[in-house]
């Protein structure tokens, strides 16, 4: 009977691994397009560039406020923000239209 067991022992640690590496390959692979590829945000990397080839360590206070009150925060400001995934553009239900349709399904 043990002799039996081991390879069902095996066979189920070889599922267990398989079904771990996929379950955080999933995710990932869910987010991006692969036809598409990478996006590229170029003019995030220029801003970026643009900061840190400034004389001055990082830019005062008002002027990473004035910024950042522009767009995503202060060393983008809103380069690229029309690439970028939010609630507006992905399309997705947020969980709590979901956690209030399952709450109204289940008062029903």
């Amino acid at each position: 009977m043990k002799s039996l067991m081991r390879p069902l022992r095996i066979l189920l640690v070889v599922c267990a691994c398989a079904f771990l590496f996929f379950s955080q390959a999933i995710p990932a692979y869910a987010g991006s397009n692969p036809a598409k590829g990478e996006e590229t945000l170029n003019a995030i990397q220029k801003e970026s560039e643009a900061v840190l080839k400034q004389g001055e360590p990082s830019p005062d206070r008002a002027e990473a406020q004035k910024k950042a009150a522009e767009g995503l925060n202060e060393v983008q400001g809103a380069a690229n923000a029309e690439k970028m995934y939010n609630p507006s553009n992905s399309g997705a239900e947020t969980i709590e239209s979901e956690l209030g349709d399952a709450l109204n399904d289940a008062a029903d």
